[in-house]
């Protein structure tokens, strides 16, 4: 979610990733290492929202770049 909408202020300095360095995160390796299946990690709690979400990952080539696309889901959207 966006800083200030359904997120609790006290995460707020979390959400700015700006630099970060995701290679040593496990969603991220599995993709790199799967390219093109989709990663899904179990529900866990978000430090930058708040909230319960998952992350989905997807390695893909680009113009002779491996690119990862991730994308964090609120586990109030996710459907059994």
């Amino acid at each position: 979610s966006r800083i200030g909408q359904r997120s609790d202020p006290r995460f707020w300095p979390l959400a700015n990733a700006v630099g970060a360095n995701w290679a040593h995160r496990p969603y991220f390796r599995s993709a790199v290492a799967h390219p093109g299946q989709v990663m899904m990690t179990e529900p866990y709690f978000s430090l930058p929202d708040g909230h319960h979400c998952l992350t989905l990952a997807i390695a893909f080539e680009d113009e002779g770049q491996r690119l990862v696309l991730c994308c964090d889901v609120a586990e109030s959207n996710i459907s059994p």
